[in-house]
């Protein structure tokens, strides 16, 4: 098994996105684009935002985040709806779980944080966030434990990719959210998990 090494968190740490569909209803304009939008403006983080309708296209979307013109995408981010050890990525019907996640992404997150923007994923043990670490080879997996408030949690989602921004070290990140950001995060039940 490879050693990981904390300081190989890349410089540049761009957020590469992939969001799912959050309601059937086509007048509400539900999504963190405008988020992320705010987020390269202010911190010049450098982000990629692409919609997810359907299992394949998801698919494909990780697949895509992993292409060499992405090398600098250092944060995966995905945004759909969930639950515990759950996501939906096709309008609430079945979905997939951390395990099937792994398996698309394979063992090519290395120096990549994984970070899951929705309800109650990570509500599972630290043996199956260990094995997903294992399998991806990912630095990090991040998300929320609990059902969480769409404003509260994007707000969460950006400081902490503020946070990743300024840290070569994921020990530095949890160290800092949990000193700047503890109540919210003890709120929203967010998980950070790394070797």
């Amino acid at each position: 098994m490879k050693i990981r090494n904390y300081r190989s968190f890349k410089k540049e740490k761009g957020v590469f996105c992939i969001e799912g569909t959050w309601t059937n209803d086509y007048r509400v304009k539900t999504s963190v684009l405008k988020a992320l939008e705010f987020l390269e403006v202010i911190e010049n983080v450098k982000t990629v935002i692409r919609q997810c309708p359907n299992l394949p296209a998801f698919q494909q979307l990780v697949n895509d985040s992993f292409q060499a013109r992405y090398a600098h995408y250092s944060i995966l981010y995905l945004a759909f709806h969930g639950e515990s050890n759950n996501i939906f990525i096709e309008k609430r019907k079945k979905g997939i779980s951390l395990d099937d996640l792994a398996e698309i992404i394979g063992n090519r997150a290395n120096g990549k944080i994984i970070h899951l923007g929705f309800c109650s994923t990570l509500d599972v043990d630290g043996w199956a966030l260990r094995r997903f670490l294992k399998v991806t080879n990912a630095l990090a997996i991040s998300g929320y434990k609990k059902d969480i408030d769409f404003v509260k949690s994007t707000a969460y989602d950006l400081v902490y990719f503020q946070q990743c921004q300024k840290a070569h070290d994921v020990r530095k990140i949890s160290s800092a959210m949990k000193k700047y950001y503890k109540n919210l995060g003890d709120e929203l039940g967010f998980v950070f998990k790394y070797y």
